[in-house]
């Protein structure tokens, strides 16, 4: 049970730490993929009706009916576009996640971050001794994250922290005798929630279907 919370909120905070930028972006071409979508759909309007203005009347339910379908696809194309602009700013935002993480752990809040995710992690495993492993340019505010964190208990944990250049953001927490430990540094985190990240992401940045569907 303690897994799957640290995995979700774990998965929370790295969605959350991407999107400040992007959602605007999502904005802009979301603006742009919908004025795409209502020039096409007007371009297929103006050619039926120029189509039906030219008919005879006795063809007017033909055209008509020619009209609907040609509208009918025309909105179906402009559907497409939002889709296909959706998922590409998707992508590009997750090509942008080391940049991003890199920027969220030069920001305030990522002590409390990293207090969080520590204490998941060491939560997730058995025993009351651990060692916190953090890129060595994390040792301060791993420090400062694991005294609030243990402030807020009633049992006293040993915990010690170490380094590693290849922990990248985040920690990775070992059970003190080495015989288990929780990986929550954000690559793990990423690479083990991608495919719940990315619904979150969408989501976020896109607000819920409805606001990205063709008017």
């Amino acid at each position: 049970m303690a897994d799957a919370v640290a995995a979700e909120e774990g998965a929370d905070v790295l969605a959350k730490a991407i999107l400040g930028q992007a959602k605007e972006e999502a904005e802009k071409i979301r603006q742009a993929a919908q004025a795409e979508a209502d020039n096409i759909i007007a371009e297929a309007h103006g050619r039926a009706v120029e189509r039906h203005a030219a008919e005879d009347r006795e063809q007017t339910d033909r055209m008509r009916q020619e009209m609907v379908a040609e509208l009918a696809l025309a909105r179906f194309e402009a559907r497409q576009r939002l889709l296909s602009a959706r998922e590409e700013l998707i992508e590009e935002t997750f090509a942008e996640l080391p940049r991003a993480l890199d920027a969220l752990r030069k920001d305030p809040s990522y002590v409390r971050i990293l207090s969080q995710l520590a204490r998941e992690a060491i939560d997730a495993l058995e025993g009351d001794s651990f060692v916190v492993v953090v890129a060595p340019e994390d040792k301060a505010a791993a420090g400062q994250a694991l005294r609030e964190a243990e402030a807020k208990r009633r049992e006293a944990r040993k915990i010690e922290i170490e380094t590693d250049p290849g922990v990248r953001g985040g920690c990775v927490v070992w059970q003190a005798d080495r015989r288990a430990y929780y990986d929550n540094s954000f690559a793990a985190i990423l690479g083990r929630e991608k495919p719940r990240l990315r619904p979150l992401v969408a989501q976020w940045l896109w607000g819920t279907e409805e606001s990205w569907e063709v008017s």
